[in-house]
């Protein structure tokens, strides 16, 4: 089996592995917390996390390619590791005090104060989370098997110690291991090749400034709308918006899985200047994600109802219309992810990615002060769609202007048709008063074997082919 494949096997594994965590953990934490209880961890850790995205100066992203990029000579790859890991402690450390001094000195977080602190261990510790190294070095078996063990073991935590509504502090602690353990035994198993020194850091900075700068506007309208929502709502709010945005994002990274692995692999063909290889690759990559996300799009659209009870509860009912307003977020989100990172970044396009989200966040700020007031979760979720649409379609612009080859957006069209019979047969069923489990696993089951069968037979899909093809492979 060759690596590449290799590679799309273990990071399948691992997005696997993080659709199935929540699919698990949230409805059984949902029903025992409630809306209140989910809004308040997930503020407060929406709320850190931005700061540890602050603090990691863009480097998740930048270090994927510098790192790719110098795989060729060890003396320059573990030079980049120690001297980019480097630059993550010394953020980490002044973005912690500073988070720190805003939670002592304002009265809005004083009656939750110990979990702000807690809670701080995301920025301080957030250096040992070095998945971007081992994306360069294409060594996404460890990525994977240490991510699924340390999920596991949270699972188990969540169903032994969360048992009653007062339990959110055990929550938020086992959410603060499942994202710091396997950071924790990355770091580990490279600390031998690590030499902090702050020579050699100066390089770095400049174009770290172009991707902080595209991460942190990206930022703020991922995980900055779940803030406002806090400081104009209340957390019942968001709890309602966190159920519906974790059930529509759920797939992503799914989506994206196989950008993922071809990352190391499309910016060497950016360096090179082989367009033909480039322009095959592409062509795939775009199908594929076009051919997952479309039908996830229309899934969450007509099975809201249904899911938000299975999910999350008939607490949740009042997320059904937001997650239906945020379902074409998988797709906008799967096509700016090809536009942005799998062509302006690989190309070095900072510049560009960072006009782009800036113009995507000032759209998203005007939007979520103007609407969260009036429409609550509702709001957010209308400003989370305009604000995607908007940078993708940047990201667009930009593509077109750099790659001298096109990509067929013809997929994109045939996917949707071969959503029909699926939308006729839902309509159908919604007619029946069918038991609500029965009514997902009738539409579920029939939505993926005739998205499949169309897709196979009338479109004749080879991305389609060669999924199951590799399937058939692999079990035998």
């Amino acid at each position: 089996m060759s690596v590449t494949k290799k590679n799309y096997i273990f990071n399948l594994l691992l997005t696997g592995s993080n659709i199935l965590f929540p699919v698990i953990s949230f409805p059984y934490v949902a029903n025992i917390l409630g809306p209140v209880g989910i809004g308040k961890v997930q503020f407060i850790l929406s709320f850190t996390q931005y700061f540890g995205l602050i603090a990691a100066l863009g480097i998740p992203i930048y270090g994927v390619r510098i790192i790719s990029q110098s795989t060729n000579n060890s003396n320059l790859l573990y030079k980049n590791l120690s001297e980019l890991l480097y630059i993550h402690i010394v953020c980490s450390i002044i973005i912690t005090a500073l988070y720190m001094v805003v939670i002592v000195s304002f009265s809005f977080f004083d009656n939750d104060k110990s979990l702000y602190f807690l809670s701080a261990l995301i920025i301080l510790m957030g250096f040992t989370s070095i998945d971007w190294y081992f994306s360069g070095i294409e060594n996404f078996r460890l990525i994977a098997l240490r991510s699924v063990s340390i999920k596991v073991i949270s699972l188990a935590c969540l169903f032994l110690f969360v048992k009653v509504k007062a339990d959110y502090t055990v929550y938020l602690t086992i959410s603060l291991f499942s994202i710091l353990g396997n950071n924790v035994i990355n770091i580990i198993s490279v600390r031998k090749h690590i030499k902090l020194s702050y020579k050699g850091t100066k390089k770095h900075l400049k174009p770290l400034m172009y991707t902080f700068g595209t991460t942190v506007a990206t930022s703020m309208y991922t995980i900055l709308d779940t803030i406002l929502i806090g400081f104009f709502s209340d957390d019942k709010a968001v709890g309602l918006y966190s159920a519906s945005i974790k059930l529509t994002k759920i797939s992503i990274p799914f989506i994206i899985s196989s950008g993922i692995v071809l990352l190391p692999r499309i910016s060497k063909l950016f360096a090179i200047g082989d367009n033909a290889s480039l322009k095959i690759m592409l062509n795939k990559s775009f199908n594929l994600i076009t051919v997952m996300a479309v039908p996830i799009c229309i899934g969450l659209l007509f099975l809201a109802p249904q899911l938000i009870y299975v999910f999350s509860g008939v607490q949740f009912k009042d997320a059904v219309l937001t997650m239906q307003i945020l379902s074409p977020l998988t797709l906008i989100i799967g096509l700016g992810y090809f536009w942005g990172f799998q062509i302006l970044i690989p190309a070095g396009k900072e510049r560009e990615m960072l006009i782009s989200v800036v113009l995507g966040m000032v759209f998203n700020l005007l939007l979520n002060c103007i609407l969260i007031p009036i429409y609550k979760q509702n709001g957010a979720a209308i400003a989370n769609i305009i604000s995607e649409l908007i940078v993708t379609l940047t990201y667009m612009y930009f593509c077109f202007k750099i790659i001298d080859f096109s990509i067929s957006h013809k997929p994109l069209l045939l996917n949707f048709l071969a959503t029909i019979p699926f939308i006729i047969i839902v309509l159908f069923c919604n007619t029946l008063k069918l038991n609500v489990y029965y009514f997902l696993i009738i539409n579920g089951f029939s939505f993926i074997v005739l998205y499949a069968v169309v897709q196979i037979k009338l479109l004749k899909n080879s991305v389609i082919k060669e999924l199951i093809t590799d399937y058939l492979m692999k079990r035998n």
